[in-house]
């Protein structure tokens, strides 16, 4: 999996793809990881969770009612393992037997109200899967927009006849115009939606710890 179609980026810039600069890839995809503070595009990851349960009826923090707790990892794929005082080496509970069952749109584990809990910290052990099987389309739309606005700002550096990057404008040249600053280029993507994606990244896909 890949944050970056080459094809894509290569339609939005009209650069063929043998021509798009691989770090600037790297970069685009390095841009998204730091957004969203993980490696979106690893596949399905384990993890296990303890949760503290301060009362027998209210719960630590990441808890949305009475018996619901919302894991801290989104999508979850499948929950293996949910123990209650997981120190004591107590039984597993069943989820066939309805002990507990799993909403899978807003990752969180309902516990059945006749399941007794014990007070005190690492009360609730969870083990689970989560991640994306495929890169969702909104990530691939803001990477490959990032990307190509990285190389249209390459591509509009002020370079001599050679191709290399100029300094300063050589002296007795005529007079040239360059958007030094890359103004144009942020503001065409702009308008293609780029930032506002951005904010929806960040809402929708960041992991805080």
């Amino acid at each position: 999996m890949s944050y970056v179609t080459n094809a894509t980026v290569s339609a939005l810039t009209g650069i063929d793809v043998d021509d798009l600069v691989s770090v600037l890839i790297s970069l685009a995809e390095s841009h998204i990881e730091t957004l969203v503070g993980y490696d979106l595009d690893g596949g399905a990851q384990s993890r296990v969770q303890y949760i503290d349960v301060i009362q027998r009826n209210k719960f630590y923090t990441n808890y949305d009612g009475v018996r619901d707790f919302t894991l801290d990892r989104f999508p979850v794929i499948s929950v293996s393992e949910v123990i209650v005082d997981p120190d004591s080496n107590t039984d597993a509970l069943s989820e066939s037997d309805y002990e507990y069952w799993i909403d899978d749109d807003v990752s969180m584990v309902k516990i059945n109200n006749d399941t007794a809990l014990e007070v005190g910290q690492r009360k609730l052990k969870f083990t689970y899967t989560w991640g994306y099987v495929s890169v969702p389309q909104e990530i691939q739309d803001y990477a490959n927009l990032y990307c190509a606005m990285l190389h249209d700002s390459y591509q509009s550096i002020a370079k001599n006849s050679s191709g290399n990057i100029l300094k300063e404008i050589e002296m007795g040249r005529f007079r040239e115009l360059y958007d030094l600053k890359s103004e144009s280029t942020m503001s065409k993507y702009k308008t293609l939606g780029l930032f506002n994606l951005q904010d929806q990244i960040i809402t929708k896909y960041r992991i805080w710890d």
